[in-house]
C-alpha cells in the first residue's frame, strides 16, 4: 500500500466515520438513556440534587427489568441456531449436511446460543446489539478456526447509515472502535505513533479520534468492487475461473462483484491491513429494535423507550405519597408562647423524639392543652395517578399482567393464554430481527468455511 493510497483510504474512512457518527448520534443518545434508565437512573440529576438538599424522599420503583425479562425470556426459549438446507439433488443434500455439522461445531465451540441471546437482549434494552464472525488461531492449535463472538459494547459499532436491512447486510462499510491509553497503544504498536499526544490543537478531522489521554483505534471494513470471470460447465455448474483456471467451460462471463477489505487504523495511520476477508459480506451483524423510517431519518426504539415517562410519573407520585405519609407524625402543634414558656427543651424535639409526656403551662387566653394541626392526607387522585402510571407502562410496552405472571381481569385459562400471546406478538420484532441476524450469520459462515477449512485436516462435525 503506497503512501498516496494510505492517505486516500484514511481520508475516505474518516469522512465515513464522521457521517456514521453524526447521522446516528440521536439514536445513540437515546439508547444510552435507555440503558441508564433500565438500571434505575430515573431522576434527572438536577431534580435529585434539589430534593436531596431539601430532605425530600426520592423513591425509585424500577419496573423496567420485568418488561425486559419478558422479552429476553421469549428469546431464550426459542433456542436460536443456524439451519442449512440443500438446494436440490442428492449431492447438494450431502454437502448441506456437512456444512450444517461444521456450523453446529462452530456454534458449540463459540457458545453461539449465548452470543445470539445476549445480543438480542441488548437490542431489547437499548435498540441495538451486535455480534461478529471471525477466523482466529486458538492457543496451541496449528489451524485457524471460525468463531462467533459477541460485541459487548453496542456503542463501539458504527455502520453505513444508508444501510436499510435490519442486519445491516447491505452496508458498504462498518467500524468497530476501541479506545486505547497511550501506554497500551505504544505496547501493541511500538513502531507506530500515538496520534498527536502532546498537541493541544488537533486538526478538525481528528475530533472523534483523540480524547485527552486516549486514542481511538478502529477496525474498518469496506466493500470494494471487483470483476470476476465465471464459467459455465457442461453439467450446468458455475465456477469462478480464478479458483478453477483449468476447468473446461461452455462459455465464460465477466460479472461485477464485491470483496470486503479489513484495516485497523487510528485517525492518522494504518496500523494493520489491508486484508481481504473470506466473505463478500461484512462479518459484523446487527440485531436492532423497532425501526421507523421518517423519510431519510431512521428512529430506533427499545422495549422500554416509551415506558420511561409513565415510570417517572410513578416514581414521582410514590415519592409524593411517601412524603405525605412521613409528615403525618410530624404535624406541628398549635401553642401560645405562654404555654411553652420555660419548657422549650421538651417541645423542641416533640416531632423527633418519642417522649412519654409533654408538659405545658395553662394559658387563660387559650383554654385547654396544645393541639396538633390536622396532618396532611394522601388524596385519592394521587393513588389513581399511581395506578394509571402502572397501566401506562404496560400499555406502552404491550406487556400486560397476564404475560408477567400477575393477576389480571382475565378469568379463564384461555383468556389468560390469549393475553400472553398478544404480549408476545407486540414484542415479536426482537425475536424476528434476531432470526434474520442468525440467517445472515449462516450465509457468512457458508462463504467462509471453504476458505478457512481449505487444507487437509481433521475437523469435528456435530450431528
Amino acid at each position: 500500500m503506497t503512501d498516496d493510497e494510505q492517505r486516500e483510504m484514511l481520508r475516505e474512512a474518516r469522512e465515513r466515520f464522521d457521517n456514521a457518527w453524526e447521522n446516528d448520534q440521536q439514536n445513540r443518545d437515546q439508547a444510552l438513556d435507555d440503558l441508564e434508565f433500565g438500571i434505575g437512573e430515573h431522576w434527572p440529576e438536577s431534580v435529585r440534587a434539589e430534593r436531596e438538599a431539601a430532605g425530600r424522599p426520592i423513591i425509585t420503583v424500577n419496573q423496567m427489568p420485568q418488561f425486559l425479562r419478558q422479552v429476553t425470556g421469549d428469546i431464550r426459549r426459542t433456542n436460536p441456531a443456524i439451519r442449512i438446507g440443500a438446494a436440490d439433488g442428492d449431492a447438494d443434500k450431502d454437502v448441506a449436511e456437512i456444512y450444517e455439522g461444521l456450523i453446529r461445531h462452530i456454534e458449540h465451540r463459540s457458545s453461539a446460543a449465548g452470543v445470539y441471546e445476549q445480543t438480542a437482549e441488548c437490542a431489547a434494552a437499548c435498540s441495538m446489539g451486535y455480534f461478529r464472525v471471525l477466523a482466529e488461531y486458538q492457543p496451541g492449535e496449528y489451524y485457524q478456526d471460525i468463531a462467533i463472538k459477541r460485541i459487548p459494547n453496542p456503542f463501539a459499532v458504527y455502520f453505513d447509515t444508508d444501510a436499510k436491512e435490519p442486519t445491516r447486510s447491505d452496508a458498504r462499510y462498518a467500524f468497530v472502535v476501541e479506545h486505547m491509553s497511550k501506554d497500551r497503544f505504544e505496547e501493541e504498536y511500538p513502531d507506530k505513533k500515538a496520534v498527536n499526544w502532546e498537541s493541544d490543537k488537533l486538526p478538525e478531522y481528528m475530533k472523534h479520534w483523540f480524547d485527552g489521554d486516549d486514542v481511538m483505534v478502529a477496525e474498518y471494513f469496506c466493500k470494494k468492487p471487483v470483476k470476476r470471470t465465471l464459467g459455465l460447465l457442461p453439467d450446468g455448474q458455475v465456477v469462478d475461473m480464478a479458483e478453477s483456471p483449468d476447468a473446461v467451460t461452455l462459455e465464460t462471463r465477466e460479472v461485477e462483484d464485491v470483496e470486503v477489505v479489513w484495516y485497523k487504523m487510528s485517525g492518522d495511520e494504518v496500523l494493520e491491513g489491508p486484508t481481504v476477508m473470506p466473505s463478500r459480506h461484512i462479518p459484523v451483524i446487527a440485531v436492532v429494535g423497532e425501526e421507523i423510517h421518517l423519510g431519510e431519518r431512521v428512529v430506533r426504539s427499545s422495549v422500554i423507550r416509551y415506558a420511561k415517562d409513565p415510570q417517572r410519573l410513578y416514581n414521582y407520585f410514590m415519592s409524593a405519597e411517601a412524603e405525605i405519609v412521613a409528615l403525618q407524625p410530624k404535624s406541628p402543634y398549635k401553642v401560645t408562647p405562654k404555654q411553652i414558656e420555660g419548657l422549650e427543651r421538651f417541645w423542641e424535639g416533640a416531632n423527633t423524639d418519642n417522649k412519654p409526656f409533654l408538659p405545658y403551662n395553662p394559658d387563660p387566653e387559650a383554654p385547654g392543652s396544645p393541639m396538633r394541626e390536622t396532618p396532611p392526607m394522601a388524596s385519592q387522585g394521587m393513588v389513581d395517578m399511581i395506578n394509571r402510571a402502572g397501566e401506562d407502562m404496560r400499555a406502552t410496552t404491550g406487556i400486560y399482567d397476564a404475560a408477567l405472571g400477575g393477576r389480571s381481569n382475565e378469568s379463564s385459562g384461555v383468556a389468560i393464554k390469549q393475553r400472553q400471546v398478544e404480549s408476545d406478538i407486540s414484542t415479536s420484532i426482537y425475536v424476528d430481527n434476531l432470526a434474520k441476524a442468525i440467517e445472515h450469520c449462516g450465509r457468512i459462515l457458508v462463504e467462509m468455511i471453504p476458505k478457512i477449512y481449505d487444507t487437509t485436516r481433521i475437523v469435528r462435525v456435530l450431528g
